[in-house]
This record gives C-alpha cells, sequence and structure tokens, in this order.
C-alpha cells in the first residue's frame, strides 16, 4: 500500500476535526506554499491531543533522526505559521498542535492582502458555510456574553434571584462580566476579525470595524510573538467593547470560566457563529447565562431591538413585537438600545455546561471530533 503524501495526511487531520469542506485542492495548495513536507513530518511527532513536554519533544525527535538545527527549523516554521503553539512552564515548556479553525483564523490575518491569504480566506470561507454546520462534536466551543451595558451595576450583599432582575452580576457570575475578565488577564493582545477579512478579501466587505478580535493571557502572546495581534490596555479594550455594543456586535468567548482564551465581537454579516446559532444549532455556540425579558407596560412598540436580534427571538409580526424567550441567545443587545428600558436582562433557569478551562473544553471536543468521525465512517 502507498504512503499518503504528508499534505493528504495534513488534511486529513484538519477534516478530521472540522469535517470536509468542498475545495480539498485549495487547503493542500495553501498547506504546500506555508509549510515544507519535512516540517510537516515533523509536525505529527506532537499528540493528537494535549500538550507535550519539550523534552520529551526533543528526545522523540531525536529518535527519528533530526538533529538540533533541523529541530529548531522545523518549530521555528510551525510556530511562526501557528501550527503548533508554546506553553511556558516553570520548569520546562510544553507544545501542542493548534486546533484546525485557529490555524486558519491566523493564516487569514498573517497573509491577508496576498495570493495565498485568499487561499486562507476561501478555506476559512468554506469552513464557514459547510463545515459550521456539518461539526462532528456536540460541545459548543463559544459562549455568549451579554453586553455590558444590559446588567445592571453589581450592589454588595444581594443575591441574584432565577427569573428575576439581576442586581449582583459580578458576585454571582464573575466569568460573564465583561470588564472582570478584562481586568483579571496579564495580557489583552487585539487582532483583526478573520471573518470580516476573509469576506474583504473575497470582495465582500461588511463595513464593521476589523479590529474587534481579543486574546487574552498565553493566547494573547503567542499571537503577539507571531505577529497577527498587538498588545493593549484595559481602557483601550474596554472603548473597544463599547463601540461593538454601540455597532450591535454580539460577544461570544471560548465556553470556560475564568481565564479565557478570546472575546470576539460578532457581527450577522460574516459570523458563522451567528449563522448556526439562528439555525438552532447547539454545537457552535451557546447562550449566555440570560435571558431577555421585556415589559410589555413600558414598550412602545418601536421594534428598535428588532434590528438587534439576530436569531428572530424578537421579530415585526404585522407591525406588532413578538417575542420567543426560546430562540434569545441573551447578547442584550436589545436591552441595551431600547430607549424606553422596557427589556431587562434574568439568569435561565437552565443553562449549557461551562467547562473549567480551555484546555479541558479543547481537549473534550477533539475527542468528539474524532469519535464523531469514527461513527459516520462506520454508519458508511
Amino acid at each position: 500500500m502507498a504512503k499518503k503524501d504528508v499534505y493528504e495526511r495534513l488534511c486529513d487531520y484538519f477534516s478530521l476535526q472540522l469535517g470536509e469542506v468542498p475545495d480539498r485542492n485549495n487547503l493542500m495548495t495553501a498547506f504546500k506554499q506555508t509549510v515544507t513536507e519535512e516540517t510537516v513530518n515533523f509536525y505529527f511527532l506532537l499528540p493528537l491531543f494535549g500538550e507535550i513536554k519539550e523534552s520529551q519533544l526533543l528526545k522523540k525527535a531525536k529518535r527519528k533522526g533530526y538533529s538540533d538545527i533541523e529541530i529548531s527549523k522545523h518549530m521555528t516554521l510551525l510556530i511562526k505559521e501557528s501550527f503548533i503553539e508554546r506553553h511556558r512552564g516553570e520548569e520546562e515548556d510544553s507544545f501542542s498542535r493548534v486546533f484546525g479553525a485557529f490555524v486558519a483564523e491566523n493564516q487569514v490575518r498573517k497573509k491577508k492582502g496576498t495570493a495565498l491569504g485568499k487561499r486562507y480566506a476561501k478555506y476559512w470561507m468554506d469552513l464557514a458555510a459547510v463545515s459550521t454546520y456539518k461539526l462532528p462534536t456536540k460541545t459548543p466551543y463559544a459562549r455568549v456574553l451579554a453586553t455590558e451595558e444590559s446588567i445592571q451595576p453589581p450592589k454588595k450583599g444581594e443575591k441574584i434571584i432565577i427569573n428575576e432582575t439581576i442586581q449582583d452580576t459580578q458576585q454571582a457570575v464573575p466569568y460573564d462580566f465583561v470588564t472582570e475578565l478584562l481586568r483579571k488577564s496579564s495580557t489583552i493582545a487585539l487582532a483583526e476579525c478573520y471573518c470580516r477579512l476573509s469576506k474583504e478579501m473575497a470582495g465582500e466587505p461588511c463595513g464593521h470595524e476589523k479590529e474587534t478580535c481579543f486574546l487574552f493571557n498565553e493566547a494573547g502572546r503567542n499571537l503577539i510573538e507571531i505577529g497577527v495581534a498587538r498588545e493593549i490596555s484595559v481602557e483601550e479594550a474596554l472603548e473597544i467593547i463599547r463601540r461593538s455594543e454601540a455597532a450591535g456586535l454580539v460577544h461570544n468567548v471560548n465556553n470556560a470560566e475564568g481565564e479565557i482564551n478570546f472575546l470576539c465581537n460578532c457581527c450577522p454579516c460574516c459570523c458563522p457563529i451567528l449563522g448556526a446559532m439562528k439555525l438552532g444549532l447547539k454545537n457552535v455556540s451557546q447562550p449566555s447565562r440570560f435571558h431577555a425579558v421585556i415589559d410589555w407596560e413600558v414598550c412602545i412598540n418601536c421594534l428598535i431591538c428588532v434590528d438587534y436580534c439576530y436569531v428572530n427571538a424578537l421579530t415585526d409580526v404585522e407591525g406588532q413585537l413578538s417575542f420567543d424567550v426560546d430562540l434569545c441567545i441573551g447578547c442584550g443587545l436589545c436591552a441595551s438600545h431600547c430607549p424606553e428600558n422596557a427589556i431587562n436582562m434574568v439568569v435561565r433557569e437552565n443553562f449549557g455546561k461551562i467547562y473549567p478551562t480551555a484546555s479541558t473544553l479543547d481537549s473534550q471536543i477533539q475527542k468528539e471530533a474524532i469519535i464523531g468521525k469514527l461513527t459516520s465512517f462506520m454508519k458508511k
């Protein structure tokens, strides 16, 4: 049996994580123009899941016959091109493969304005248009955060009661409070939105501000190191958050508590996450821990909120406002843009699992992807 081409193998691995895309040849060509065949072979020394200590990776590479110079060359290229990432440790660093979608995102940023960038942009748009809706996974990798303005400021000594107006968000749900997440981060990195960049490179710009993607702590430092993000202050981050909310962009973070990796400000014209949520898919992003409640006695039926609801929870039915709470994703845009303050955000009675760390979330999703693909293969 002939040995499979390493680029074919790399495509297979990406497909295992994200599902097949319509134009495999485009992705193959992009890979060939980005990393060498020898570097791809080295890439597969890293484990399928999780991290590997630097000393273990070096031993493994030496057993395969790699010299110190070759190891350094391949590691440098893989980190630069965002195929692997370094995790700093107190005693020793470790390394892991970067999730396929994130590789595509960073390639779109790194190669913007080039022919190769357009290839990665096409791959990302193929993912957005096809694979996002056919993911072989069950766990949502993102979750929505409510806008800051839609959540009332905290007051000491008060508790949140289910289905009552929020009084003490900071105490009860600190990892859902945007300002808290920003202030507790050691590094805040800002990058361009890869969804809008991809659309722009395809000749379909949406007009929204592009530099709106946040990466935090180690994830942020890694992207700063490879040149696709810049470090910013809390104050600058908060100003971008305010502009994003005013523009009607939806906050999405990775579905983990505490130290999050990213915060995207998503538009309905480019974002596959919002597109999937509009279709009712549960495995891409999950709603925030809140949902809207309308005070019908205060509502003047201006229908402004309908313009900010991208999942059709709020609709115009023959000139009258209609609200389906089961469709609400809890973004808070309706509440923060209501001129009469007729919409409040309340805590849901039931909301999905939020993973304790980003690494446990990523590991769970990768395992589900492989199990899902194997299950599909066995059914054929």
